[in-house]
């Protein structure tokens, strides 16, 4: 049986902040893991961290620029994986993790608490997890904790006492009409003043859409390019398309004079060798699926509807008030043709990308010609169509607020984003 519930992984730094955690957790009755008071370094301090993880439920990783650059909170972080228990990331702060805590995370899906009006949800969030693995442990069963007083409505003593100050008034000698123009105009001005200086001030909600959480020149080609990735739920994606001359064998990628089937080709977006740099290389599908590097994949149907099914449970990626209006939130900022119906890709641009994933305008090259090149952006899948030599991928497009499922001819050269193994 663990001795407790919650191991806190933290740097002193944010002290403040992670005691309101660790006071909120224990209101829930749950027994916390927590060095409060500093504990002597060397082998004493390693056998007490080392005991402490071992005996606890789940451990709450706080994330921040102190604890992200801490040698400590990342042993924490790879014992208790070791060891086989629940780590859930809390990112306190925008920083990104440290390499080797990115590493170790890869796949973990972690609570947004750096955005300011919408903590409470947040925390609601990671209370919640905390339920599922740990159960609730009401500390006094039966009961209902004691919050305090219960404040005083001084705006309804204010209405009243008003009210029968104007009766008292009126009764003494103005008569009946008085008395009901006065009542009817102090109900009036209830009706159209709600909220007075005493009451409480509830601002409209308004939402906040959390920081991606990008992983700088987190994977390398076999032509020496660097790219970053982005965890967007439990998936890493890189975040920049693919322009590698050679395949994951280090077999050399051949440039498309013209099309195959069978044969890999790459292609310049637009047929544009500047192109490249920013909107990598168009690949037919026979090249883009050995393209990644190793430890990544072209990622199948499945693994795109997955990606979009993720963002689009997430109300703060979502434009309007349809939750098909995904596709701002993984296109890039840069390089779409503009237009004026709202929640398209290329409405207002600087708002796209929340997710980080920055999908990319290279068009397509369709066997005969570069097309829709600063209008779509289009990604192959790994899957086949059940119609011979087509392909399954998905579309962005400037004028559509969706990621659309298509399907293409296997030899047309379209864009490609790895996923991580």
């Amino acid at each position: 049986m663990s001795k407790f519930d919650i191991f806190i992984s933290y740097s002193r730094a944010d002290a403040k902040i992670v005691n309101s955690f660790k006071d909120r957790f224990e209101s829930k009755g749950w027994s916390v893991w927590m060095d409060l008071d500093g504990i002597e370094s060397g082998d004493a301090f390693k056998r007490v961290i080392v005991d402490a993880i071992e005996e606890s439920k789940v451990v709450v990783f706080f994330a921040s620029k102190d604890s992200n650059a801490s040698v400590w909170t990342a042993k924490e972080i790879g014992f208790a994986l070791s060891c086989q228990k629940s780590v859930i990331p809390v990112r306190i702060d925008k920083s990104n993790y440290n390499k080797e805590v990115a590493f170790d995370l890869v796949g973990v899906d972690y609570i947004d608490y750096t955005r300011t009006k919408d903590q409470s949800r947040a925390m609601d969030k990671l209370m919640r997890s905390l339920e599922k693995k740990i159960g609730v442990s009401d500390p006094d069963p039966g009961s209902v904790p004691d919050s305090g007083p219960v404040p005083e409505d001084t705006s309804k003593k204010k209405f009243w006492k008003r009210f029968w100050m104007i009766l008292g008034i009126s009764w003494g000698g103005l008569g009946a009409l008085f008395l009901t123009i006065a009542i009817v105009s102090l109900i009036v001005e209830r009706c159209n003043n709600p909220q007075h200086p005493d009451d409480e001030v509830i601002a409209d909600y308004e939402y906040d859409q959390p920081s991606p959480l990008l992983l700088e020149d987190y994977i390398t080609d076999g032509d020496g390019n660097s790219y970053d990735a982005v965890q967007i739920g439990e998936q890493v994606w890189m975040a920049e398309n693919m322009r590698a001359m050679k395949d994951n064998e280090g077999n050399e990628i051949a440039f498309g004079e013209t099309t195959s089937y069978e044969t890999p080709y790459r292609y310049f977006p637009d047929g544009t060798k500047k192109n490249v740099d920013e909107y990598g290389y168009l690949y037919n599908w026979v090249a883009a699926m050995k393209v990644c590097p190793n430890g990544w994949h072209l990622p199948t149907d499945e693994e795109w509807t997955q990606l979009t099914d993720y963002v689009r449970g997430e109300y703060y990626y979502v434009c309007g008030n349809d939750d098909a209006n995904i596709a701002k939130a993984l296109a890039s900022e840069g390089g779409w043709e503009s237009n004026e119906e709202s929640c398209t890709v290329g409405n207002a641009p600087s708002s796209n990308n929340a997710t980080g994933f920055g999908a990319l305008p290279a068009g397509v090259q369709d066997g005969s010609s570069y097309d829709y090149f600063g209008r779509q952006a289009i990604f192959w899948s790994a899957t086949e169509h059940p119609v011979s030599r087509f392909v399954w991928c998905r579309n962005f497009g400037y004028d559509i607020a969706d990621v659309r499922l298509g399907y293409y001819s296997n030899y047309y050269g379209l864009s490609v984003r790895c996923v991580k193994d």
